[in-house]
């Protein structure tokens, strides 16, 4: 790395099997996600194998053979399961009660607000704007600009040789660090509170820490409080002061505070709205990502930043605007699945069914009970 600092076209090389995977890929990522969110709550390895298993993945995907129960166990830690009990058994978080509480009472409500003035195009062509003349769509047309980030890396190509990104490094070749300073909080009377200590105190500069902030804001018995429950498990039965940090995460400065970057934006006149976490099928940049991988890994292989940097700026211009179009069709499929109050379960397995849809019937529900008959044992998985 210090020799790449001093010059640039120092490359590194570094072999790449034993570090990329097949499941880096966004294409097979996206699928596989889809397969076994369609599957349940719970899943497990095995469920993963028997879709590499499957003559038509094998062929979407090209694989040669299936994947070993190992590299299953693998593929689902990166994608973000985690073991649920020793059955073997796989879960996400996207059906967890705060992220549907986010994507029901949040995310779809603020996306409803919009979808009217959003463009769509017709499915039968995907060339040509659909125009809904059912809805009043009155006012600016509403531009969504989804958000994501991707990394290339010159192994995605034929030749293992590469180059990967470095943190920026001083000359000493150690990364450069700067503290960034929280903003101020405000008292229950709306002055500003300052979280660390001012200047000409002994500490001066240093976080005040939950006790000194929780003290300025009158709640004078919180020297006698634990500064947290075990294990942070706090007794959730609605009491403000079983502890400090309890108590602290109470308050408006940390419940109702607004991030950096939807102020900035609401500066500026723009909206910001966050997809709700473990729903990446609602951004179509996933596909973009793939696609544009694709076409890098038809480049030749380089081990010049020069070149790696034309072929990835290639690779992303190759996505063409129908091609955008196109995938922008999933997310809406989904994003209508779950306004008609379908779980995670039931939009994978209603996407499927109408591929190509921009919305699903109204009797999408009706179908889904009539295809999987729920037993009581069954609807606990649901």
């Amino acid at each position: 790395s210090r020799a790449y600092i001093s010059d640039q076209k120092a490359l590194p090389i570094r072999d790449a099997p034993h570090k990329l995977s097949q499941i880096d890929d966004e294409n097979l990522a996206s699928a596989v996600k889809d397969h076994l969110q369609s599957r349940g709550k719970y899943v497990c390895a095995q469920d993963l194998v028997d879709y590499s298993n499957i003559p038509e993945n094998q062929a979407l995907h090209g694989f040669k053979k299936g994947i070993s129960l190992t590299t299953a166990q693998q593929w689902m830690k990166k994608l973000g399961y985690w073991t649920k009990d020793p059955k073997g058994q796989y879960v996400d978080g996207h059906e967890h009660e705060d992220v549907v509480h986010y994507r029901q009472n949040v995310f779809l409500p603020a996306w409803i607000h919009y979808q009217p003035r959003m463009r769509k195009w017709r499915e039968d062509d995907i060339t040509i704007e659909e125009v809904d003349t059912t809805t009043a769509a009155s006012g600016r047309r509403v531009v969504v600009w989804f958000h994501d980030e991707s990394t290339f890396y010159a192994n995605d190509s034929i030749v293992t040789n590469g180059y990967e990104g470095k943190p920026v490094c001083g000359p000493d070749g150690k990364p450069l660090r700067g503290k960034i300073p929280m903003e101020d909080g405000w008292l229950p009377n709306g002055d500003s509170q300052s979280l660390y200590f001012p200047e000409g105190h002994d500490k001066a500069g240093w976080f005040k820490g939950m006790l000194q902030i929780l003290v300025e804001c009158g709640y004078t018995d919180t020297p006698n409080l634990k500064a947290q429950c075990k294990d942070f498990k706090c007794p959730g039965d609605g009491k403000d002061s079983c502890c400090c940090r309890w108590l602290m995460y109470s308050q408006p400065n940390f419940v109702h505070v607004e991030s950096v970057l939807e102020a900035l934006c609401r500066a500026w006149g723009f909206d910001v709205i966050f997809l709700p976490k473990f729903h990446c099928a609602l951004n179509f940049i996933e596909q973009c990502w793939g696609f544009a991988k694709q076409m890098y890994r038809m480049k030749d292989s380089s081990s010049s930043a020069a070149a790696l940097k034309k072929n990835v700026i290639d690779s992303l211009n190759a996505v063409a605007m129908l091609t955008m179009q196109r995938f922008s069709i999933r997310p809406a499929r989904f994003i209508d699945a779950y306004q008609k109050g379908l779980n995670g379960t039931q939009a994978a397995w209603a996407i499927k069914k109408y591929h190509g849809h921009h919305v699903l019937p109204a009797v999408i529900m009706k179908e889904f009970d009539d295809a999987y008959p729920l037993t009581t044992s069954e609807s606990v998985l649901i």
